[in-house]
Order: C-alpha cells, then structure tokens, then sequence
C-alpha cells in the first residue's frame, strides 16, 4: 500500500510542472500575426519607398511642387519617398528635367522667371535668398533691370557656376533683413537697394538707383537711412548719407547716428 501511494505521489510531481505550462500557455493570446509581402518578404503592413506607387508618389509630391512652381531639390525627392532610380527615370522618359546639378523641373517646358527664381535659390542651398536688382525688381522698381538673378548667401558657402545667375557671399548677417511673407525668400527692399547701390560702377548711379525707389514710391527716404547704419562697410555709404543728409527731414536722424559711424557733420546740418 505504501508503496502504491509512493508511485501515485511521484506521478503527480512528473504532471504538476507541465500541467501548470499548460495553464499559462491557455492564459497566453497569441500575437498577431502580420500579412509578409509575397515579393519582397518583408512585413507588408510597414511601408517603404519601394512600395510606394508613382500615384502615390506623385500625390505626396503635388504640395510642395504648388508652393516651388513645380522647382524642387533632389533631397525633397528624397525626404517625400523618391529613389535615385525613380527621379532618373522621369528625366529618360521626358517627363522632368534636370535644371541644375541637384534641382529638377517637374516639367520639359522651358523655365519662366519665377522658376528661375526658384531654381537659384534651390541651388544655392539653405539660407539663401533673392536680392540686390532682383529683388528690387519683385517690389515693382523699373529702369534698373538686372540682366541676371541675383542671390545672397553666407561666405564659404561656393555655389557651382549657373548660367544667367550671379551668387553674392558676405559675411554680413543678414538673415533679419529678408521679408518674412516672401517665397522664395528675398530681401526688403531697402537692403536690396543699397546692396545693389554698392555694386554700380560709380557714385552717380549709385545714387541714381536709390532715388529711383524714392521717386517710384516703393520706399520712403527715412527707411533708407536707417538702413544704411544696419549694413556694415557699405559701399559708397558715407557719400549717400551726406546725400541724405542735404534732406531736412533727414537731419535729426544723421545727428542721432553720426556717434556711431563718426561721420563728419554736413555742411547743411546747421539749423535755422
């Protein structure tokens, strides 16, 4: 009897641990188990660019190719699901073109010159803006059309050659000079006029091109003197403000600045 009762005990110990794996495998939910892409073996319901459908694609590109004017960098391809292989496809098949080394138009027409502000922009890279004539010229100011694009960037920062545009470095920081509703980006007007002042060939036009803003009404003459502090080492600078300084309503402001560049007084300062 004892010897019966031993055995049932030892039979009972061999079941306990398995009877209790049985309990905790009934108490487990299984996981849920994903879809495998038949093609690519990989989990399905995660989705990669290669999964991605020219539609798709194409439907994911339409916000920003509405906000460039169909311009577009090839790191946004990239970021939006865009391959290598893909963009190099559109350009074969003539749909898109290759307008500079690293931006495309989304079409084969030829560019217009809101593209073309785009595309130097895009080119130049990060930070760079619209300024100097052509700035001027987005405002509205004619007479002085500029023959090329030209762009501000930070110095060190070499942009390739491109046709058609001329990319100015500075060191000058002038990231609170551009217009904060302006797309692409460019400078006001008051900085575009002096910057490009500074690049004419003589004093003459160099006054001639600011009068020309005064004289269109796209700035006051108070504006522009109080720009003119703003910008460091400006070309011309001290032969414009003493031109400014000949204005009576100017006077005031020249005094209150003249400490801060050291400019000797006008002969016309005097008061009467």
């Amino acid at each position: 009897m004892s010897e019966t009762s031993g055995r049932d005990q030892m039979a009972m110990t061999r079941d306990s641990p398995a009877t209790s794996a049985d309990q905790c495998a009934d108490n487990q939910v299984d996981p849920p188990v994903r879809a495998q892409d038949p093609v690519r073996g990989h989990d399905s319901s995660t989705p990669t660019r290669r999964t991605l459908n020219r539609a798709v694609r194409l439907a994911q590109l339409a916000d920003l190719s509405d906000a460039q004017l169909r311009v577009v960098r090839r790191t946004q391809l990239y970021q939006l699901g865009w391959t290598c292989h893909q963009v190099e496809h559109e350009i074969r098949q003539g749909r898109w073109q290759r307008v500079a080394a690293e931006v495309f138009a989304l079409q084969n027409a030829p560019l217009t010159y809101r593209q073309r502000l785009w595309l130097g922009v895009l080119h130049a890279g990060q930070g760079s803006v619209v300024s100097h004539g052509t700035s001027c010229r987005e405002v509205g100011l004619t007479g002085w059309e500029s023959p090329v694009i030209e762009l501000l960037t930070a110095k060190s920062n070499t942009v390739d050659h491109l046709d058609g545009f001329i990319f100015h470095e500075t060191r000058r920081k002038f990231r609170s000079w551009v217009h904060s509703m302006s797309f692409p980006a460019r400078l006001r007007l008051e900085y575009a006029a002096l910057l490009a002042a500074e690049r004419q060939r003589s004093l003459s036009r160099a006054c001639g091109l600011v009068a020309a803003t005064v004289q269109q009404r796209l700035t006051t003459a108070e504006r522009l003197l109080v720009v003119s502090f703003d910008i460091t080492k400006l070309r011309h600078g001290r032969q414009l403000r003493l031109a400014f300084g000949r204005h009576r309503r100017w006077r005031t402001l020249i005094r209150g600045n003249q400490h801060r560049r050291a400019l000797p007084k006008s002969r016309t300062s005097t008061t009467r």
